[in-house]
């Protein structure tokens, strides 16, 4: 594309930060540097890369994926969760180059793109996201769906729907019940019921099945006990089944196997069980996490580099200074993170120290749980049920004000909040 090549051909003497990956964590770097005086005032290019020309707003994929085709075809339902970075950086001083990242010379200070050449940085933020965590468990990957994209979303709705067609009661199994996992499970109840009742008004009672499956001794992984207690109350209320403890050893195309031996049969599989640093990351040479992140020191600077690379979100392993385990992969914490990096960056441009990263002690959540209902842990206060799910609108519209033209942004939240709710 022209914009890039523009870029890619401008003199190497130029100062530069680049910004890969345009998730939660690496768009909210490249706004709040593009505000920043500083960054301006020194002479800085703000460069954005991404392989798509949208942000993807993940926080929306478990709803997208129980809209019925009655009210939105697959162009329009994915349009809901994919925003134009058109859109979103127009007016401001960011260049975007739609491009994969291919490799990092850190010495040399450059990136190198799959198919447009290399471009120098002074400062490099990574913010590659993260990919699906199959953990090699036999048959997993091949048989089950992920939802980690808005075509992932789209796939798994048709799927569901064209299941339906043709049997009177379906069985769905999700495996992993971290955020992700419980927010599908308890719109899934919901859709499935509409599905059955657009082919048979008359039918008595919803007849399907929603399984959700954990690993762990409980739901929600890192939560705290009361979220845990009062949620998973929510779940078995929808009624969704909720086992804990029993790890799944195997997938085949009809069944999934138990670690007590118990085989459970299916007719879709979901797997939101884990998260690992995208493949392209192994390729770098840097230090990498157990689950193949980049390592970061206290101000978010990846280890064994020469302090001008950082590294957020899902692609850096964070730890907390006082548990030692990982700080939770969110988007609350991506935003976080990326306005640290922002304002070390922008400290560091102006010859003054980085400061350390402060994690916080607990983290605030939202958790949809099903039709109008949400559990909202704001830290100074809790809120379940119509409140909470308020709560989730207003947090969703700031995020949007945040990010677009309020026209937009209020056009948007509406009209996905008028979508999303033709499954309540």
């Amino acid at each position: 594309m022209p914009e890039a090549e523009n870029i890619l051909h401008h003199s190497m003497e130029e100062k530069r930060i680049v910004i890969a990956g345009a998730g939660f964590g690496g768009l909210t770097t490249a706004l709040a540097m593009s505000k920043d005086p500083a960054i301006a005032r020194h002479g800085y290019d703000l460069v954005l890369i991404d392989r798509h020309p949208h942000h993807l707003y993940t926080a929306g994929l478990y709803e997208a994926a129980a809209v019925s085709r009655h009210f939105a075809r697959d162009e329009y339902l994915a349009s809901s969760v994919c925003i134009p970075l058109a859109d979103i950086i127009r007016a401001l001083p960011i260049r975007f180059v739609q491009g994969t990242l291919a490799g990092v010379d850190v010495r040399n200070r450059r990136v190198t793109l799959d198919s447009q050449g290399t471009l120098s940085y002074d400062y490099l933020v990574l913010a590659l996201g993260a990919e699906t965590n199959y953990f090699d468990i036999p048959g997993l990957k091949e048989y089950s769906a992920p939802l980690k994209t808005a075509n992932d979303a789209v796939a798994l709705r048709n799927k569901i729907e064209g299941i339906a067609k043709s049997k009177h009661s379906l069985s769905i199994v999700i495996g992993g019940a971290g955020a992700t996992g419980v927010e599908l499970a308890a719109e899934l109840v919901n859709f499935l019921c509409v599905l059955e009742r657009e082919k048979n008004p008359r039918a008595p009672a919803c007849r399907t099945t929603v399984m959700l499956l954990e690993a762990s001794r409980d739901i929600l992984p890192g939560f705290d006990a009361h979220a845990v207690r009062r949620i998973t109350r929510r779940l078995r209320h929808l009624g969704v089944i909720v086992k804990t403890g029993i790890p799944i050893i195997a997938a085949s195309k009809d069944d999934i196997t138990l670690k007590s031996g118990e085989r459970v049969p299916y007719d879709v599989l979901v797997w939101t069980g884990g998260i690992k640093g995208p493949h392209i990351l192994k390729t770098l040479k840097l230090p990498l996490s157990p689950k193949g992140t980049l390592v970061v020191d206290p101000g978010l600077r990846v280890m064994q580099t020469d302090g001008r690379v950082f590294a957020i979100g899902d692609n850096a392993w964070v730890a907390h200074p006082r548990t030692k385990r990982p700080i939770p992969a969110t988007a609350q914490v991506a935003e976080q993170e990326a306005r640290h990096v922002a304002k070390a960056i922008s400290r560091a441009v102006r010859g003054k120290p980085i400061r350390r990263f402060r994690t916080m002690k607990k983290y605030p959540f939202v958790l949809a749980v099903g039709r109008k209902y949400a559990y909202a842990d704001l830290l100074v206060m809790r809120f379940a049920g119509r409140i909470g799910w308020c709560v989730k609108q207003l947090i969703q519209l700031r995020y949007f004000l945040f990010i677009l033209p309020w026209p937009r942004a209020a056009t948007l939240w509406w009209r996905n909040m008028m979508l999303y709710h033709s499954n309540d």
